[in-house]
């Protein structure tokens, strides 16, 4: 489990600390997003887009 210091750290920017958090929130992210919507390929492309929208911003 994350602690807060590494949301704040990723808030201000750090790159290892969003990292960290990506990594450990991959997984369950996914079996969330599959339970949803029973499909393997739409379940991986919503959790690329969410990815993708967190590293842009």
């Amino acid at each position: 489990m994350l602690n807060i210091n590494v949301y704040k750290r990723a808030i201000k920017g750090d790159r290892d600390a969003i990292e960290k958090i990506c990594l450990d929130t991959w997984e369950p992210l996914y079996r969330f997003i599959y339970y949803k919507v029973q499909n393997r390929e739409e379940a991986e492309d919503i959790r690329l887009s969410l990815y993708n929208g967190v590293k842009r911003s």
